[in-house]
């Protein structure tokens, strides 16, 4: 049941960072409306695949993180049971993180109205300069950096930790809300 719950949070979490980032963004993308400062690093750019950084993003990359991270470390099943930290749990919270970073991002499609997904696409969306078919190399990026992650909490930890089955349903979870999204996203647009 955990484990429907956290899928259900990270989801409902996306959602709002998502419907928070389009009634600030509209139909610009990547903040180019907002008053923020911009830099160049190339650094963030490589592995941003050649975005620059704002303050914006560098603040909306934090507070999730931060907020997330906050729940993870006080009560990581919300058990009430105190847990050890381990490398395996920072590992298995990371790819938590990006898996509702992706759903985060495509979930601003779906609730953009100057968007949604007939917009979703190469040469749309000019933040997303390389794709892989229909889908923006970031997300790849994002859930193989995720999987990988998984994998090593999960060699580490051991079959019979349940991790294989936890991360099953986390992510069937967080893939149901997005179907939901993308049904009701005309209706949140």
């Amino acid at each position: 049941l955990g484990c429907f719950y956290l899928g259900f949070h990270l989801w409902l979490y996306a959602l709002l960072m998502g419907y928070v980032e389009v009634n600030g963004e509209g139909s610009v993308g990547w903040s180019l409306g907002a008053p923020t400062w911009r830099k160049k690093s190339k650094i963030y750019s490589a592995v941003m695949n050649g975005k620059e950084l704002t303050g914006y993003h560098l603040a909306m990359f934090f507070l999730p993180l931060i907020s997330l991270f906050s729940v993870f470390v006080f009560d990581r099943y919300w058990s009430g049971e105190w847990r050890l930290l381990t490398g395996e749990h920072v590992a298995e919270f990371l790819a938590w993180y990006l898996m509702m970073s992706v759903n985060w991002d495509f979930i601003w499609f779906l609730t953009n109205p100057f968007f949604g997904l007939k917009r979703f696409r190469k040469g749309e969306v000019h933040w997303h300069r390389k794709w892989i078919g229909r889908v923006p190399v970031d997300y790849v990026g994002g859930l193989v950096i995720a999987a990988i992650l998984i994998s090593v909490a999960g060699l580490l930890l051991g079959a019979e930790s349940g991790i294989w089955l936890r991360q099953a349903v986390i992510l069937g979870t967080l893939l149901t809300g997005t179907f939901l999204t993308a049904l009701l996203g005309p209706a949140i647009q």
